[in-house]
């Protein structure tokens, strides 16, 4: 065995233990998709104050099929379990991290999941904050909000000094009228307009409760062009791409072997490298360099630097994110480039890119087709994982966002940069080259999987797996590398305005 294969060996050891380390981290983590539900929730409940008529009330009323604190206080509780549970799992790695032998590194992995530990106390408490308010505002549950906030009473910070406002506004035995400022720094959106609205009631200051409910009137109609505009797309992205693929679906019951579906286990490449070139690239290019030595490099530049990303402005953060996206990408072509060169040239089925034909026909249709099919996906995944499992830790920051120089930034990493680097060595070296190994339905989906579990959130496997079979399809039946990248963009840019409209202006 060579030195190089030996090397190759550890370094896979290592892969796997990072990868599966950070996969396993992600359980404890919850999913995006959790937090957007409860977002989604409270611009329900902005609606529901909303005193709007015509054509945009009847809009109103359909959106509120149910009422919204009642559904808001389902979501709020959903969400409370899952964090419960999550807390009770870090507790109890902590105790068993307690019983072994007390190690520098045991060590800091149990202070690391101690302020895991403490985050998600505090988050418990701020949900635990809103459930005892929308319990309030059901005259059935008013006596259960009490006992919600009773626990966070003695809690020294913003939230615990909410609950006491919180419980002296709605407590029959109480007389005294809290400040609005301990309402104001532990609460927002609707639940800051519903506690001051009592507050103000309570103070019979009708100028003050006027002008409330003026600004919440705003809000409201924000938030219903939001879930109207939303909706409208994802209904119409759904409807086409359900119709896309029934037609395909039509198409290969009728014609079979002539179909679009069909004659992929007749497309292969000619693959000039052996496994080893394949390993290599896969395990020095995308672990060693775009996981371990760039972020080293990086870290250390921002060191030298005095700078820490957690304290950056929105924009620092968002180029700091982009700069980070370009280092991986450079660092893995890098090794591809090094790594394949000695069999140059390669023949014109290897990394075509063509803006010639039909290519965006395939690349908007796969899109379409992608959509219904990841949806599905997406709703069975959490029934699975149950709101925990990780996301990508930037779609946080781009609902977040209010700056447009920061929104352009991710846009430029998640809809250009990734789309170029991902396709470009999932579909444009990682498939082909396991065509020489398997059947191209295997490539496909081997493809598809390693490129879900590099993202490093269990809850995104099953979902991002679906959505790579898609682009491997596009890519094996095309030939053309520009097709996967831009319907990969297209996906990415889709999550972006969706994320932007929801999140912008409120």
């Amino acid at each position: 065995m060579t030195p190089k294969r030996i090397l190759l060996i550890l370094l896979t050891a290592l892969a796997f233990t990072f990868i599966g380390a950070d996969l396993l981290a992600s359980l404890n983590k919850p999913q995006f998709q959790s937090r957007l539900g409860l977002y989604e929730a409270d611009l329900r409940l902005h609606v529901s104050e909303w005193q709007g008529d015509g054509d945009a009330g009847a809009v109103k009323k359909l959106l509120q099929d149910k009422p919204p604190i009642l559904t808001a206080l389902d979501e709020y509780k959903e969400v409370r379990d899952q964090a419960g549970k999550s807390l009770a799992q870090s507790l109890s790695q902590v105790a068993k991290l307690r019983q072994a032998e007390q190690k520098p590194a045991i060590l800091s992995e149990i202070e690391t999941q101690k302020a895991a530990i403490a985050q998600q106390e505090k988050a418990m408490d701020e949900l635990d904050l809103r459930i005892g308010l929308l319990q309030a505002e059901l005259p059935k549950q008013r006596g259960l909000s009490l006992q919600t906030w009773a626990p966070l009473l003695e809690k020294p910070n913003a939230t615990g000094k909410a609950a006491q406002a919180l419980t002296q506004l709605w407590s029959p035995e109480q007389s005294q009228i809290p400040s609005a400022q301990s309402i104001e720094q532990g609460l927002d959106g609707w639940f800051r307009y519903r506690a001051l609205a009592r507050l103000y009631e309570r103070q019979k200051d009708e100028k003050a409760l006027a002008l409330l409910k003026s600004n919440e009137q705003e809000i409201a109609e924000t938030a219903l062009t939001k879930i109207g505009l939303t909706g409208a797309l994802s209904i119409g992205s759904i409807g086409l791409g359900s119709l896309t693929a029934l037609g395909l679906l039509g198409q290969f019951a009728v014609k079979r072997k002539e179909s679009i579906l069909s004659g992929i286990n007749n497309v292969r490449w000619p693959v000039p490298w052996n496994a080893e070139v394949l390993w290599q690239v896969i395990i020095v290019g995308f672990f060693l360099v775009g996981q371990v030595v760039m972020p080293v490099l990086f870290g250390t530049a921002l060191a030298a630097l005095n700078l820490n990303p957690t304290t950056m402005t929105e924009r620092g953060r968002a180029f700091y994110i982009l700069c980070n996206y370009l280092g991986l990408a450079g660092g893995g072509l890098t090794v591809l480039y090094f790594s394949i060169r000695s069999y140059f040239p390669l023949t014109e089925e290897w990394f075509n890119v063509n803006a010639k034909g039909r290519w965006f026909l395939w690349s908007f249709g796969g899109f379409l087709v992608a959509f219904p099919i990841v949806i599905l996906v997406t709703l069975a995944n959490q029934q699975i994982w149950q709101g925990n499992g990780g996301s990508n830790p930037i779609l946080p920051f781009i609902l977040q966002s209010k700056d447009p120089a920061s929104l352009v930034l991710f846009f430029l990493t998640a809809a250009i940069a990734a789309p170029f680097f991902e396709e470009t060595l999932f579909r444009g070296f990682i498939l082909p080259s396991l065509t020489r190994y398997m059947p191209t339905w295997g490539a496909i989906l081997a493809s598809s999987l390693l490129f879900a579990v590099v993202h490093l959130s269990l809850s995104e496997v099953a979902p991002l797996t679906a959505l790579g079979i898609v682009l491997g399809f596009s890519y094996v039946k095309t030939r053309n590398l520009l097709v996967p990248m831009v319907l990969h963009g297209l996906w990415n840019a889709s999550t972006l305005v969706s994320l932007f409209i929801l999140g912008r202006g409120i």
